[in-house]
């Protein structure tokens, strides 16, 4: 995995710690976290289960109805790590930590525990655990390998992963961080303190270095923070460098103009944009980008150089996505971006160039350049100074169904609306120059929004037949690998 994909893959981990498997105690679970991790996530299970629908008492965890029918269908190895996890007793889910370390498969949730309790729980043979030892640790696994628990020093740690796998993880982390641990680190820790029921610090540093080449952000965190207010759905996060201090979310960044919004149509549920500062360092960006690109597509980037250069401010994307109709013929799209005086212009006549070299005649219809594709017809253009590159015919009066006004004075901003079965769930993310903000609702409400997003998740994560003929990929293991995927495309 790229470290352009890290961070997607860690918030993925993160929700699935939350969903499959949640912070005050006994013993401070930070302490057993090294200061070197990449992901950490502080969670209370327990909110978390209770709002989603579950059931938790001194009997164990009994999944809703839906959870429950969402994991039936679900790989046999999340399940299994379902199963064990609602049946362990004396755990702790007031006081979870789920964390990753580098250069290390995997990642564990490790809760406190009363080990006598846990052990005598997962020792009964309705259980079908493999038990074992090992220096010090008690040990269960379920008959495929692929989740294991592994008891000491009232820590349950349990991670997805085959018995050796989690062993050697808990081992290496815990000498690490007798070394020194996150809790020693004073940003770190306050960053992870237990006021609301989620905090998370996710290593990004290497993904904005690469994406940007600003080496300011060469060890960045993103620091989350969930539960403010009367949701577990609202969601705040900044970034911060090495030593904790703020950072803006991407070097330089602009103000989004909304005026895009005209361009797009009650078609598209999902909206994205994000502005372009005048002083945005091109140099920086095209050399970090050029880096990872085979030698054609480099020779393409150097000749469009001078066209990225003449972007003026606010770039953004509509698009039609519908998760249970998915596939590259309903995937609709237009990409609106605002232009220097001329700017437009200089593209669609490097297109035109491009094609007379390639003897290839360009259709003309409406005032755009039609390039047939091998199911759409793309079309190029420009109206104002705006150039516009859309898979449909641009509709300036149709009208879309996103609200200019949540892009306005935003840096960066994302819209989702309807991309369920139901409808129901709706995703609004917005960016500032200190902060970022997720909102996501069910039917207007943030109320009874949890369950739903964790059943779209599961559903989704469990493998779809349209996220495969979207993404190309025919990978029995693409469920775990289709984060990686959408970053790609």
């Amino acid at each position: 995995m790229t470290c352009r994909h890290n961070i997607i893959a860690a918030i993925a981990a993160a929700t699935l710690a939350i969903v499959a498997t949640s912070c005050s105690g006994k013993p401070e679970v930070l302490e057993s976290v090294p200061a070197t991790a990449t992901t950490v996530v502080r969670v209370d299970l327990e909110r978390f289960l209770t709002e989603a629908g579950c059931t938790v008492n001194d009997e164990g965890i009994t999944l809703s109805d839906d959870l429950r029918q969402a994991l039936d269908t679900a790989t046999s190895a999340r399940a299994a790590a379902a199963d064990i996890f609602t049946r362990i007793k004396g755990l702790s889910l007031q006081t979870a930590v789920y964390f990753e370390m580098p250069d290390v498969e995997g990642g564990v949730l490790v809760l406190p525990v009363d080990d006598d309790e846990a052990v005598e729980s997962l020792s009964k043979p309705e259980m079908k655990l493999i038990k074992d030892k090992d220096h010090g640790f008690v040990t269960f696994t379920d008959a495929e390998r692929k989740t294991s628990v592994a008891i000491n020093d009232n820590l349950c740690w349990m991670a997805a992963l085959d018995p050796d796998a989690t062993m050697a993880l808990a081992k290496k982390a815990r000498r690490a961080a007798k070394k020194e641990s996150i809790a020693d680190i004073k940003w770190k820790a306050d960053a992870l303190a237990d006021d609301v029921p989620l905090r998370a610090i996710i290593s990004i540093g290497e993904t904005h270095t690469d994406i940007f080449g600003d080496n300011a952000y060469q060890s960045a965190y993103a620091c989350v923070a969930s539960g403010n207010g009367d949701s577990l759905l609202n969601i705040k996060a900044h970034i911060a460098d090495a030593d904790g201090n703020r950072l803006p979310p991407f070097p330089t960044p602009g103000a989004i103009d909304p005026d895009f919004i005209r361009f797009l149509s009650e078609c598209h549920n999902v909206v994205a944009a994000i502005a372009i500062a005048e002083d945005f360092n091109w140099d920086a960006f095209l050399d970090s980008e050029g880096k990872s690109l085979p030698s054609a597509n480099k020779i393409f980037m150097s000749s469009m150089e001078p066209h990225l250069r003449n972007i003026d401010g606010t770039i953004a994307v509509g698009l039609r996505i519908d998760f249970d109709n998915l596939s590259t013929d309903s995937l609709d799209f237009c990409v609106v971006v605002k232009m220097k005086a001329g700017g437009a212009d200089g593209v669609i006549d490097k297109i035109r160039e491009m094609a007379a070299e390639s003897r290839q005649q360009l259709a003309m219809r409406d005032g755009f350049i039609r390039l047939p594709l091998e199911n759409r017809t793309l079309r190029i253009g420009k109206i104002d100074n705006y150039l516009i590159v859309a898979n449909h015919q641009p509709e300036t009066a149709a009208g879309c169904a996103v609200a200019p006004d949540l892009f306005s004075g935003k840096c960066a901003a994302m819209v989702a609306k309807g991309l369920s079965a139901d409808k129901s769930l709706d995703f609004t993310l917005t960016s500032t120059a200190d902060d970022s903000l997720l909102r996501i609702t069910a039917d207007g409400s943030a109320k009874g929004a949890l369950p739903k997003l964790i059943k779209f998740l599961l559903a989704k994560s469990n493998g779809d037949s349209g996220l495969r003929q979207l993404f190309g990929s025919d990978d029995e293991d693409f469920a775990d690998d289709y984060p990686k995927n959408l970053i790609e495309l």
